[in-house]
């Protein structure tokens, strides 16, 4: 047996057509209520189904469409209201269906009057629209105008211009050709002139080659000039060869100390001339090196400065003699020249009996 105590339910009516209202209308919220009068969903959707202003949501949204909305609820929940106070006024008065009818009539009022104003508002949007699109065909009109009037602006049609773009491209590549051939005429003239130099410098090498050795006196033949011993000298040997005839006689006599450091048998008939050098300090130093680089064949102009004028030059010639002969004949460089001539003599015999082996 439930001991639970049961809730009475209080009944509710619509006070417009007197139907009772479900109880999960009243859950729902499905009903309105105004100055302590309730009108059900029964007669709401009814009040509700008529208004034009439900057609505008398919529309885009624009400022002059919300407004009309806006204001078409309003006047719906103003006639809601105004149908309780004629609900609240005439229920005193007047039996319920009597009621019932004249609330009607002025319900329909209602809905005739935000009829005429829903259209009236959506007359004025039709009207902007409307006004908007002039403007707009209004522009486009002025653009054609301007379009057209740019075209008859333009210069007529000249095939001519195609004449002159095709002489163009063909002046191009003349162009394109020349500078082709200009660049490989520059190539064999870079060569040429890159073979005439290395030739120029051939030629200017072999001149100073036998400037040098006009200098240069074979000692085996005691002859001046070119001859087929006297071998061509490397360029650092050859710039003192060069100094060899400089007018100062420290120069020159620089140029035989270093030729005869080089140890080089090649600078021996660029020193046979010096031995006849204005300078006995010259002529000494000459001596004295072909002594040294033990060369046989310069016996022969050795022999010849025994006969030098300065006494100096006339030891280091003997000395250097001795060196390379390895003989004792007797010489002395102080002796008068009487003497002197005597032994000359006899060293030449000698030379002569050992040029000959």
């Amino acid at each position: 047996m439930s001991n639970a105590i049961e809730t009475p339910v209080e009944l509710k009516f619509c006070d417009l057509c007197g139907i009772s209202i479900p109880q999960k209308d009243l859950e729902a919220g499905l009903t309105q209520a105004a100055n302590g009068k309730t009108v059900g969903a029964c007669c709401l959707a009814k009040l509700l189904a008529g208004q034009p202003a439900a057609k505008a949501a398919s529309g885009p949204a624009n400022p002059a469409t919300a407004l009309s909305v806006a204001f078409g609820v309003g006047v719906v929940i103003a006639a809601i209201a105004g149908a309780a106070w004629f609900v609240d006024s005439r229920a005193n008065e007047r039996d319920g269906r009597k009621g019932v009818e004249e609330l009607s009539g002025q319900v329909a009022a209602f809905k005739t009057i935000l009829s005429k104003q829903s259209k009236g508002i959506a007359d004025q949007h039709d009207e902007a629209l409307k006004g908007l699109l002039k403007k707009v065909e209004a522009s486009m009109d002025g653009v054609k105008s301007s379009v057209t009037s740019l075209r008859s602006a333009m210069p007529k049609r000249d095939d001519s211009w195609l004449k002159v773009s095709g002489k163009l491209v063909e002046l191009t590549g003349q162009l394109r050709d020349i500078s082709a051939a200009q660049g490989e005429l520059r190539s064999r003239m870079t060569a040429s002139f890159a073979a005439f130099a290395a030739r120029l410098k051939g030629v200017a090498t072999d001149a100073r080659d036998s400037r040098r050795k006009a200098m240069a006196r074979d000692p085996s033949t005691v002859t001046v000039g070119p001859s087929k011993k006297i071998s061509s000298l490397p360029e650092p040997l050859g710039r003192h060869v060069d100094q060899l005839g400089k007018g100062d006689a420290g120069e020159r006599w620089s140029a035989v100390d270093e030729l005869i450091r080089s140890g080089d048998k090649r600078v021996v008939p660029y020193l046979v001339p010096t031995l006849t050098d204005e300078d006995p300090f010259v002529r000494r130093l000459s001596a004295e090196g072909l002594g040294q680089l033990a060369d046989k064949h310069s016996c022969s102009v050795l022999i010849s400065a025994l006969e030098d004028k300065e006494a100096i030059v006339r030891e280091a010639a003997f000395k250097a003699l001795v060196k390379l002969s390895a003989k004792r004949i007797p010489f002395d460089p102080e002796a008068s020249e009487t003497q002197r001539r005597t032994m000359v003599k006899r060293w030449r015999a000698w030379w002569d009996k050992e040029a000959k082996k």
